[in-house]
């Protein structure tokens, strides 16, 4: 009866999440994601699974269920265990553990990550390519993050050179499991989870899983609040006796009371003399987003040794933005110089994806191989519109601003109405080879073919504007793992990268920017790869950047400005990772990264930095100790460390250190407490440091975040 009972629960909360992210989809039909279902069941075979902080094995890089040391690039792992300690709920708050990963903040939704000196734009789902909208993802539906640094053109086609992340979906269990936690936290945070899987039949062959959450919390500047709700459920059938289907969805809304434009500086430099918890955006901000996916995939042996892995997604984020534009920089003796220009958006996107391959091993040359290859469908689309205001002003005096006074805008802006619509296709072939040529040996071979096309149409008050474009790309990657001994091995790797231009140059449309990454190192491997180290040396080019052409006439190629592809940025440095099990209790994440980029090719730019908002050295550290003697109780601490970061006008943020701690007690074998402290020192900082008349984004002052987690 018990047995019964439970699968009843589970049944019902899978049906109420599937039921709510459908309902939320009314228009267009499913077109699943990628799960890496059959990967991860492979691993529990195996008998390794995740239980610390290292990841035995990843598939971000090579589509392949192979362990970070068999990689020949950098992969950085944050497991369920390390998000749980760290008390993360967010990929913008995790981002901030990954070694060699900086972000800069646009608004308190929008949010850059930067690695190796460049934007990481490619993102996918359980290993599929995927567009993610303006809101950066929650965790609590995935079970880790995996983070590669480097070109990753090979799996996901066009991008820039400085890495890639996946989000790896929680799967169901094969035995029942449930938990449930409660977090209350500084800023008035209440945060409740709700995480329940496991078989549906008597045999075991439907398995489900569903996870809610509902988050309420204010921002730490003064009149901001966000609030965010997700349901997520995953049913998984096998559908043979070697393969297995997979249909999931979620749906996610937020709403929140933005900080959108940051906080300008004196006109002379200087930040502003202003409380840390101080805004100069009015309390009547609303951005309500509503994010619904849907998922599939089919893992069908085909014999021994070959696979077929068939995988499709969809998902559409809809969003409304009624915010206010703010900038101006602020005169030091009357406090004057702000304004505010409200503004409404409407900015909806819509993302879907295919993917079909086929990966196995066969026997040649007197021993096995692996090979994976495969054809990838992605379109991204944007629908935006929006109008200004007429009721814009001037504040007088910074000092004195009130949010919760400024007037809600009522009156549009006469002829300021503007929309757009714009699709970004890609269509992809790719093939990659694992060779072993010897018994210590590994050999990498890959190729991919992308085309990609760009169509754009915007109405703007005077006249349409109109975009069309596209290029083709033909990219390899190469790499070598030699294993030095049971537990080392070095490595070296090429791997490429296209980034299509908009701009022209005499002969027509501008040739893509070619990313071109070279790297090599030292990787380890303990404990059945419960520990992982590393150390590498990197060199990254991007060429074939577009320059101004100065011998053309303004409007000389087909009514643009004409341009060159004669530019080139390089990104240098090496950098140390460990992560994982030190000694029994002992578990540690930990990163060094030194990196210098500058223009190697410019006509302006030459020798200076490329992107002053990555800073130059990085130390990413998270311990966590369980005394031998008092196993019930646990404690972390950890420090996240940079140095100095510039805005495009030579403003700085010197370097500085952000320390977080935790304690934790186990009440029995169901039951956890902990409590966690970050910015444990009240360091006050500038999180991003922007241009001197707006986006300037204070970092979070001390919180406090107190938690309960049941487990069954």
């Amino acid at each position: 009866m018990r047995i019964s009972t439970t699968r009843a629960t589970l049944a019902l909360a899978i049906a109420l999440s599937l039921s709510a992210a459908a309902h939320a989809q009314q228009q267009d039909s499913p077109d699943g994601a990628r799960p890496k279902a059959k990967e991860l069941d492979a691993v529990v075979v195996q008998g390794v699974r995740i239980q610390g902080y290292a990841a035995p094995v990843t598939n971000v890089g090579l589509k392949l269920p192979v362990s970070q040391r068999e990689t020949p690039q950098s992969v950085s792992v944050l497991t369920r265990p390390l998000l749980e300690d760290l008390a993360v709920d967010s990929l913008d708050e995790a981002i901030l553990f990954v070694p060699g990963v900086a972000m800069r903040q646009y608004d308190s939704v929008d949010t850059q990550y930067i690695s190796r000196g460049f934007e990481i734009t490619n993102y996918q789902l359980d290993g599929l390519p995927a567009t993610l909208g303006r809101a950066k993802p929650r965790l609590a539906m995935y079970d880790r993050i995996e983070v590669l640094r480097g070109a990753a053109g090979l799996l996901n086609g066009a991008g820039e050179p400085g890495g890639a992340i996946n989000l790896v979906r929680k799967r169901p269990t094969r035995e029942f499991a449930a938990s449930a936690g409660f977090n209350l936290g500084s800023w008035d945070r209440t945060l409740v989870q709700g995480d329940i899987g496991g078989p549906l039949t008597d045999d075991g062959r439907v398995r489900g899983r569903a996870v809610v959450e509902h988050e309420d919390k204010d921002l730490f500047q003064r009149g901001g609040d966000y609030r965010y709700t997700l349901g997520y459920g995953i049913l998984e059938t096998d559908v043979s006796a070697n393969g297995t289907l997979s249909l999931g969805a979620s749906f996610e809304k937020l709403k929140t009371t933005p900080v959108w434009s940051g906080l300008p500086r004196y006109s002379d430099g200087r930040a502003l003399d202003l409380p840390r918890r101080a805004s100069l955006e009015p309390a009547w901000q609303d951005i309500v987003t509503e994010n619904r996916q849907l998922f599939a995939e089919l893992d069908q042996g085909l014999n021994e040794d070959w696979r077929l892995r068939v995988s499709a997604q969809y998902a559409q984020e809809d969003g409304r933005f009624l915010v206010a534009n703010g900038w101006g920089a602020i005169d030091p003796q009357t406090g004057a110089g702000w304004s505010i220009t409200p503004t409404l958006q409407g900015r909806d996107y819509g993302n879907r994806s295919l993917d079909a391959a086929v990966l196995g091993s066969f026997a040649a040359w007197g021993s096995r191989h692996e090979l994976i290859a495969g054809v990838g469908w992605n379109r991204s689309r944007t629908d935006a519109d929006g109008h200004d205001f007429a009721d814009s002003w001037a504040i007088g005096d910074v000092h004195a601003f009130d949010p919760y006074a400024a007037p809600r805008p009522t009156q549009p802006l006469p002829d300021t109405w503007w929309s757009g619509r714009y699709t970004t296709t890609q269509r992809g072939a790719y093939a990659m080879l694992r060779l072993h040529p010897g018994e210590r040996l590994t050999a990498l071979l890959g190729a991919r073919y992308s085309r990609w096309q760009d169509d754009g149409l915007e109405l703007i008050p005077v006249r349409y504007v109109s975009s069309d474009y596209g290029d083709s790309h033909l990219g390899g990657y190469g790499g070598l793992v030699f294993d030095v001994s049971s537990s080392w091995s070095l490595y070296a790797s090429y791997a490429d990268i296209f980034q299509p231009q908009s701009e022209r140059s005499t002969q027509g449309q501008m040739p893509p920017m070619r990313g071109v990454a070279l790297e090599g190192g030292l990787k380890g491997e303990w404990r059945d790869g419960a520990l992982n180290a590393s150390f590498a040396l990197f060199d990254i080019r991007q060429k074939d950047r577009a320059q101004l052409d100065a011998s053309q006439l303004p409007g000389a190629c087909n009514g643009d400005t004409c341009y060159l592809a004669q530019g080139e940025v390089k990104s240098q440095g090496f950098e140390a990772t460990v992560a994982g099990r030190l000694a029994e209790g002992v578990d540690v994440s930990a990163g060094y990264t030194w990196n210098r980029q500058t223009y190697s090719k410019d006509a302006d730019l030459q020798g200076q930095p490329f992107n002053t908002y990555a800073p130059k050295q990085m130390v990413k550290l998270w311990a966590s100790w369980r005394p031998p003697m008092a196993e019930a109780w646990s404690f972390g601490l950890g420090a996240n460390w940079q140095t100095e970061t510039r805005a495009s006008d030579g403003a700085a943020q010197p370097a500085y250190a952000v320390w977080n701690a935790r304690i934790g007690y186990r009440i029995n074998q169901h039951f956890n407490v902990s409590l966690n402290v970050d910015n444990l020192l009240d360091k006050t900082y500038w999180q991003t440091i922007g241009p001197t008349g707006w986006g300037n984004f204070r970092g979070e002052p001390r919180s406090v975040t107190a938690s309960v987690r049941w487990r069954y």
